[in-house]
């Protein structure tokens, strides 16, 4: 079945002559567009300034404002909803279910690739970069947080449960699976204990140990 698009006049474009070509007379009309391969409905021109091809380009693109050579998706620009109590940039909301009983299931996935330079020295290589930039109001704020993992049910049958799992790194001279390099750093709630586990215990005065049983120890 062919797809229908209403198009918007949005400036005088002169006409190209190319054969079968939606012109500025028609940008008004509705016109059904047939064939292609899958997932190449609409393509852009990938020699314009503002992207490459929507079906198969590399990028880059913009969602908000203007592309930016160096990120290959950027979403940008102010937003205010009419309405809601929170407002939110990207919110991922999908429901996954596996094609195979014993898949595993991953809400947002981020492994890139990040390849060296021929030369040099890279001050840093980063997966996930986090820095929010808060500006103030007239509001105050009760809590701020970076990153904000919230409190996670897990089902019946489940054998172990965790809020951040980590697996540490390896190659580097040094390797920590986790690096705090500034601030303190506060432990809540302990939970229950296994006796073959290590813990990282807090004592009434903010000292850190290490433990093989728990607070008991």
């Amino acid at each position: 079945m062919a797809n229908i698009v209403k198009h918007k006049t949005l400036s005088a474009v002169t006409d190209l002559g190319v054969a079968g070509e939606v012109s500025p007379d028609n940008w008004n009309d509705e016109h059904a567009f047939a064939g292609g391969s899958n997932g190449q409905f609409v393509v852009r021109d990938s020699t314009a300034s503002d992207g490459a091809a929507w079906s198969s380009g590399a990028g880059p693109y913009a969602i908000g404002g203007a592309a930016l050579a160096g990120v290959q998706a950027l979403l940008t620009g102010a937003f205010t909803p009419a309405s809601g109590a929170v407002t939110e940039g990207l919110s991922v909301r999908s429901t996954l279910t596996p094609a195979a009983a014993s898949g595993d299931i991953w809400g947002l996935r981020v492994t890139p690739t990040l390849v060296e330079f021929s030369s040099g020295v890279h001050p840093s290589l980063v997966g996930l970069y986090i820095q929010p930039t808060i500006t103030a109001g007239v509001a105050t704020v009760t809590d701020m947080s970076g990153i904000e993992i919230g409190a996670i049910t897990a089902a019946a049958g489940t054998t172990k449960a965790s809020g951040l799992k980590i697996t540490g790194p390896s190659g580097g001279t040094d390797n920590y699976a986790v690096w705090v390099v500034s601030g303190g750093t506060r432990l809540g709630g302990l939970g229950a204990f296994a006796a073959s586990d290590k813990y990282v215990i807090a004592d009434a005065n903010g000292n850190l140990h290490i433990s093989a049983l728990g607070p008991a120890s």
